[in-house]
């Protein structure tokens, strides 16, 4: 089975290419992860709203119904395969985190807002 991966640098370049699904390239991501971040393009729901996750190393974008904010990386636990990402308005004003999964390019978990308000997620690489 092959994946499609879209990167966008930061440059501004984006670069499209065709990876097996193997171990190694998850291995690859995890120690991404592990030292400055995570890179990957998402998509999938938050609640009832398609959504789409884009992350640049320790900064990224999150969109849904016409609305978007940006994601900084929190931390990832390469044991639990936790990985935590804070959402913040395009002012810098703390929204919420995501919290969840990250495995085999998906990432699925509950979002909690400043209020306390909660919902599902699921993104995945198509």
């Amino acid at each position: 089975m092959k994946r499609n991966i879209l990167l966008t640098l930061l440059l501004g370049v984006s670069l499209s290419a065709t990876l097996p699904a193997t171990p190694s390239n998850t291995a690859v991501i995890s120690e991404h992860m592990q030292s400055n971040g995570i890179y990957f393009v998402l998509f999938g729901s938050i609640g009832d709203a398609y959504c789409e996750m884009v992350m640049n190393g320790s900064t990224g974008t999150f969109q849904y119904n016409n609305i978007k904010r940006k994601l900084k990386f929190g931390s990832y636990n390469r044991n639990t395969k936790q990985l935590i990402l804070n959402e913040y308005d395009l002012r810098g004003k703390y929204i919420g985190k995501f919290v969840g999964r990250y495995e085999s390019y998906s990432y699925q978990g509950v979002f909690t807002n400043t209020k306390g308000g909660k919902a599902n997620f699921y993104v995945y690489c198509d």
